[in-house]
């Protein structure tokens, strides 16, 4: 199974047109290298150490203020000045998301999201203290903010450090961030999610993690490949495992580049009272950051085309993201064929019901636009489909009343 995750990787590196990012050339860059030398292990176990000492860090404990206000106390203290707690209502409850942001130079540079939930499990039963999951992401969030500002960069891009809450919950603070980021028409260029990357069993010797890798962005996901490689002594190994169970999701629906970072070996304490910072491997959890800090920077380059997914263009049948998504009750889909043939442009009810029919006839080579209205459906994920006899490409679209 191994070889075949590489060998797809590998594939995808050498492939032409990549969607989710433009098209990079990822060479070594000895000043990303030093930059990441200066991420610290020590001060990511110390970070997780002092959450998990929460005891819980369920979403809708008591201590939820709390354990928010100490998250943006880090990121004070990281040398950052723009930190808000996002809040929202879930359940009865005011629930808060932590942003720390770093103000980007270029006007027209767009934003990339780094984050993690801070959140620690489902229920008020068997509270457990959360050590890897996901104290081990929400601090390798802060420790790349602490990184940046040490050394007084000054991005091109805004970027947005995220410690969501309620993640636990069904992806609730990262869902309700990335809607109203959709709803504002902000350019968030790529979305980097942390869950659970201090565990490693060392017994089978490896350093494998996992690249979790979303429809559209796979280009983003090689990229992040190559740049692990480059950078670490981590094996990346690329999936589509695990990619609905956490943030990054949340924005993937969205239709915004996205990838997660988590680590293969399956924790055996998740979600127990034992999962403790003793069994954190600290060189693992700061690779693993020292990886994202890496490809924060790459994406910086100015050799990196960061433009939004809808903006590049294919060099074979692509469907983008349809926009506003989620909408209410219509929304503007847009696809483009590079064949004349038959097309056709479908939507369907997650039973594979057709619910309506946007195209059905031959097209000539280019790009097109096409509206769908939901008004009398009801309020859930829809599948849109584009096929134009031979290949198909699917979109899931989410209508809100």
């Amino acid at each position: 199974m191994k070889r075949f995750f590489i060998l797809a990787a590998l594939m995808l590196l050498a492939g032409p047109g990549l969607p989710g990012v433009g098209r990079a050339q990822v060479s070594f860059d000895p000043a990303i290298a030093e930059m990441i030398s200066h991420v610290s292990d020590s001060t990511i176990l110390q970070s997780i150490a002092d959450l998990q000492d929460f005891g819980t860090r369920y979403a809708l404990a008591s201590t939820r203020d709390t354990v928010a206000r100490w998250i943006r106390s880090r990121f004070y203290a990281a040398g950052l000045t723009d930190v808000v707690l996002d809040s929202f209502q879930y359940s009865g409850v005011w629930l808060e998301n932590v942003v720390a942001t770093m103000q980007g130079t270029s006007g027209g540079g767009g934003e990339i999201v780094i984050g993690a939930h801070y959140d620690a499990i489902t229920s008020t039963v068997n509270l457990v203290p959360g050590a890897d999951d996901n104290a081990s992401g929400t601090s390798a969030v802060i420790e790349v903010a602490r990184v940046l500002n040490a050394a007084a960069y000054k991005p091109a891009s805004t970027i947005r450090f995220i410690a969501f809450t309620a993640e636990e919950q069904g992806l609730q603070g990262s869902f309700v961030y990335a809607q109203k980021a959709l709803t504002a028409g902000r350019n968030i260029v790529a979305m980097l999610n942390f869950d659970m990357i201090g565990y490693r069993n060392a017994a089978e010797g490896d350093r494998d993690v996992y690249l979790v890798m979303y429809k559209g962005a796979e280009g983003l996901a090689a990229t992040y490949y190559t740049v692990m490689r480059q950078y670490t002594t981590l094996t990346p190994v690329l999936t589509t495992k695990y990619g609905s169970s956490s943030d990054s999701y949340s924005f993937s629906l969205m239709g915004y580049p996205s990838v997660f970072c988590i680590e293969r070996d399956f924790n055996p304490y998740y979600h127990t009272t034992s999962d403790l910072v003793d069994f954190i491997d600290a060189e693992y959890a700061g690779d693993i950051t020292r990886s994202g800090l890496a490809l924060l920077l790459t994406l910086e380059k100015s050799t990196l085309d960061v433009m939004p997914v809808a903006q590049n263009v294919p060099a074979d049948l692509h469907l983008y993201q349809n926009y506003p998504n989620p909408f209410n009750p219509t929304t503007k889909i847009q696809f483009t064929i590079v064949d004349r043939q038959l097309t056709m442009v479908n939507v369907y009810d997650l039973m594979a019901r057709e619910v309506a029919r946007l195209v059905n006839e031959v097209k000539e080579p280019g790009t097109y636009t096409v509206q769908f209205d939901g008004l009398g459906l009801a309020s859930g994920v829809y599948l849109c489909r584009l096929t134009d006899g031979t290949a198909v490409r699917t979109i899931r679209m989410l209508l809100v009343r």
